[in-house]
């Protein structure tokens, strides 16, 4: 009998403890129900907005690698072309220093101002590819450098000054770009043409396989230098996207600021480790309900 009670005690025991590990589980539950799976939809949202200076980094360097591949391509058929336009030039100039027009009124500067336009061209491409370069270490710094290692917050914000800048000034080179290449498309046949009057271009003709009057077989040489130029189509395309990429940069240094003000770091770090090191989390708890069922009589079964 007294073995019977002991069993009847422990087993009440038991029962009992079932029912408040069933009660806590379902008070755990409600809470998770209201925050979310686990809580992981709590903060997801909030690592989510936490990493877009990550994603907007990201599609820099994307938009950086199209640029450099824009340039690759085109840089250096621009620089042989304006070499030679450059060399003509200086042979018109060397031949009328300072008449602007010729004894039979030919303008003597037609060339040497598509030229002008020309060099302001070379100098905003080279202006480009530093800023691609700056802008493409003060990625590698957000990406590779700041996570590993105690920097302060004021480089930091200046690391991002500088990022902006730089990044910021592609797309105003773009346009400007763009609109050197609207300028010197409509009248620079007709300044060749102009000059080879004045000063025979065979160099120029030889130099890039070209002619300036019509002649089977040979592209005009106009056609060959504006050719070398970017495309005004591929700029507004590359404005477009330098716009769109220098706007999410913005973006994100903003959320990043919001959530550094309104939602303290060291809190939500500590809940979100919390939650990584919680073995419950994202797990459906399975309860199983114990079937009692009533007590044989010891007498009877004995």
């Amino acid at each position: 009998m007294f073995n019977t009670s002991d069993k009847l005690v422990s087993i009440q025991q038991k029962i009992l403890t079932i029912q408040d590990r069933l009660e806590t589980n379902r008070f755990r539950r409600e809470d998770d129900e209201e925050s979310g799976c686990c809580g992981v939809s709590c903060y997801s949202w909030r690592r989510f907005l936490g990493q877009q200076t990550f994603y907007a980094h990201l599609l820099k360097i994307f938009t950086l690698f199209a640029l450099a591949v824009a340039h690759l391509v085109y840089i250096q058929p621009f620089l042989d072309s304006y070499s030679a336009l450059e060399e003509y030039n200086q042979r018109i100039l060397q031949k009328y220093p300072h008449q602007q027009f010729s004894p039979h009124g030919l303008d003597t500067r037609a060339v040497y101002r598509k030229l002008e336009l020309l060099s302001d061209y070379r100098k905003n491409i080279w202006m480009t590819v530093g800023a691609m370069c700056i802008a493409l270490s003060t990625s590698c710094f957000f990406l590779f450098i700041l996570p590993i290692s105690h920097i302060r917050r004021l480089s930091v914000n200046i690391m991002k000054v500088i990022d902006i800048v730089a990044f910021g000034s592609i797309p105003m080179m773009l346009l400007n770009r763009s609109l050197v290449a609207d300028t010197v498309r409509p009248s620079l046949q007709e300044a060749l043409q102009t000059a080879h009057k004045i000063a025979p271009a065979d160099r120029l003709m030889n130099n890039l396989i070209c002619t300036i009057h019509y002649r089977d077989g040979l592209p005009f040489c106009s056609e060959l230098i504006l050719n070398s130029i970017f495309p005004v189509i591929l700029l507004k395309y590359l404005l477009i996207l330098t716009i769109l990429t220098l706007a999410y940069i913005g973006l994100a240094y903003l959320i990043e600021y919001c959530i550094r003000h309104w939602f303290p770091p060291s809190e939500y770090f500590e809940e979100d480790s919390e939650i990584q090191k919680s073995p419950e989390r994202c797990l459906q708890n399975k309860v199983y309900m114990p079937v009692i069922l009533p007590p044989k009589n010891p007498l009877i079964h004995a």
